[in-house]
């Protein structure tokens, strides 16, 4: 059945635009300290069950709805407060809900209902450096903090806390930085990935209870992992404090280097990825990465400048952004459009539509304009859905969907 689609004036004026590309994301909307955040310096970034947008900062939490912030703070005189100001990780719990959040002083989880923070205390003696790094909340129920002294690994139905400590590497030689966990992700598998400050990369064994070096990252250096982000097929991304990032695709394969760390590459902060990349938060802005051999495209050029910190997609396809000036939103969501085909090429366009033509198709003019008896002027050119290359186009109309049918898009123009 043939569709039609009038495009009024812009189409006119501007030509047609191809369907299914990725644009630049929409110019970032700041918000800071005037608008209410309770500091400029957000390090961490989480949405909870309930939509809110909660922001980890220098100096307090600020939540978000939308429209006002909210804040929370430390304060040793009131119970049920934050245990520290400098919130450094948070996670939200998949499982019962609230938020757990990491901070210069602890671990605490807010509860949604008495809205009031629970402290984890570690049964360590006063002093003991609980500075945590990185929290996640897994979908078990069991949440992780990387902390200066280990792994932490609380069940909150036991309230079981055990700190799991790095295994000696190959050569037997332990490092001071070996169990300060900067960064913390779990895959697909169930796999829960550490990045330590002595540059290694270690996943949780669980028959040992101990964390084991992955032999496959390597070692391409000493500086801290400092970001890691998981994909749905299994990758790992791993950034590190000297700049560089490098992908560990699933076994057996080794990680490759995307950024080579070079002196004076600013430092990554934080990581978030996609089906076809990763987006860097890194001391000097935030970009867009491709994996390495994808087909998808070139990388974006540099989305933001300044040092960003903390990196959050949303539930509608906003990418949130934590900098050292304040939080910004990104629209990254897929645009419908892609590059404009060429006004010269197509003349002013009155009208486009689709048709679904049977596999082996060869475009004709008369196919194109869907109609046995074509007007006098129609571009003969078609787009196909999925793409074919342009050879191609003139002898088959190429790969075909499952039904067995190719979408082959005509445009009613001034130029025939």
């Amino acid at each position: 059945m043939l569709r039609f689609l009038l495009l009024l004036v812009l189409a006119a004026v501007a030509g047609v635009l191809e369907v299914a590309g990725q644009v630049p994301p929409a110019r970032p909307r700041a918000l800071n300290t005037t608008d209410g955040l309770v500091n400029n310096a957000v390090q961490a970034i989480a949405q909870d069950r309930q939509g809110f947008l909660w922001l980890g900062t220098q100096d307090g939490l600020s939540r978000y709805d939308g429209s006002t912030f909210r804040t929370f703070r430390a304060d040793a005189r009131r119970p049920g407060t934050l245990v520290g100001n400098f919130v450094r990780a948070l996670s939200a719990d998949p499982i019962a809900g609230g938020l757990w959040v990491g901070t210069g002083s602890g671990l605490c989880r807010f509860n949604p209902r008495t809205e009031q923070f629970a402290p984890i205390p570690t049964g360590d003696p006063p002093g003991t450096n609980y500075f945590v790094h990185a929290v996640l909340a897994d979908r078990r129920g069991l949440v992780w903090a990387g902390t200066e002294d280990g792994l932490w690994c609380y069940e909150p139905r036991s309230q079981r806390l055990r700190r799991l400590r790095s295994a000696a590497p190959a050569n037997g030689l332990p490092s001071v930085r070996q169990n300060t966990i900067r960064s913390v992700a779990q895959d697909s598998t169930g796999t829960v990935w550490v990045g330590t400050g002595d540059g290694l990369l270690r996943r949780y064994a669980p028959t040992s209870g101990s964390l084991l070096v992955e032999p496959r990252y390597g070692r391409p250096g000493t500086a801290p992992v400092t970001a890691l982000a998981t994909t749905a097929g299994g990758g790992l991304w791993v950034g590190t404090e000297a700049g560089g990032l490098r992908f560990l695709p699933p076994a057996p394969a080794a990680a490759m280097d995307v950024l080579r760390p070079r002196l004076g590459s600013p430092a990554v902060h934080s990581l978030r990825a996609d089906t076809e990349g990763v987006w860097v938060g890194t001391a000097s802005g935030l970009s867009y990465l491709k994996v390495p051999g994808s087909t998808a495209g070139p990388a974006l050029p540099p989305v933001l400048t300044g040092t960003v910190l903390a990196l959050c997609p949303d539930r509608t396809g906003q990418l949130w952004v934590g900098t050292e000036a304040g939080l910004q939103s990104l629209d990254i969501r897929p645009s419908a459009f892609r590059r404009p085909v060429p006004l010269a090429a197509t003349g002013p366009v009155w009208a486009v539509g689709s048709q679904a033509m049977p596999c082996g198709w060869v475009p004709s003019r008369r196919d194109c304009c869907g109609s046995t008896r074509p007007p006098a002027r129609c571009w003969s050119t078609c787009v196909t859905t999925p793409p074919i290359p342009a050879a191609s186009a003139k002898t088959t109309c190429g790969p075909c969907w499952p039904t067995g049918l190719v979408t082959c898009g005509w445009v009613l123009s001034a130029r025939a």
